[in-house]
């Protein structure tokens, strides 16, 4: 039996280029099932998390504006830190400028302005909305290094 190596040559390139397109098709659905798998769990976890944290925000903010006292100043303190942990960079900027305005209240004594606070009120709820719209996409890390205690001084 004489086998002819270009006969065998032109029947292996099509075998293997098929072979080759389905490994590479392959490949790439996997990557874009586990990004959308990505994107729901982001959305899954982000919107319930942002909207608990600004409705604890609103409502922290309406009990400062009624009793303007420590455990009020605290709680409003506490609820714009968890929204700055959930929200997008502008939201947590303006979080902060609204306890910018508790912080005077509560070292120097001076009430807030109502117009003032409102503008940054309004800004903020827009940025809010904002917010619910979008959600962020995480990363997978590279590597992970915890810091040593040495380093946490």
């Amino acid at each position: 039996m004489i086998f002819d190596v270009s006969q065998i040559i032109t029947n292996a390139i099509p075998i293997i280029i098929g072979g080759a397109i389905s490994f590479v098709g392959g490949y790439i659905s996997s990557r874009r099932a586990a990004r959308a798998q990505i994107y729901t769990a982001a959305q899954a976890a982000f919107i319930p998390a942002r909207v608990s944290a600004y409705q604890k925000f609103e409502e922290a903010f309406e009990t400062w504006c009624k009793e303007k006292n420590r455990e009020s100043c605290a709680a409003f303190y506490r609820a714009g830190n968890a929204v700055c942990l959930v929200a997008g960079d502008e939201t947590c900027r303006l979080v902060l400028s609204m306890l910018e305005f508790v912080r005077k209240f509560e070292t120097d004594g001076i009430n807030p302005d109502f117009d003032s606070i409102a503008l940054v009120h309004i800004d903020l709820i827009k940025e809010m909305r904002q917010d619910l719209l979008t959600y962020p996409v995480p990363q997978p890390v590279k590597s992970y290094k915890p810091l040593n205690k040495s380093s946490r001084r």
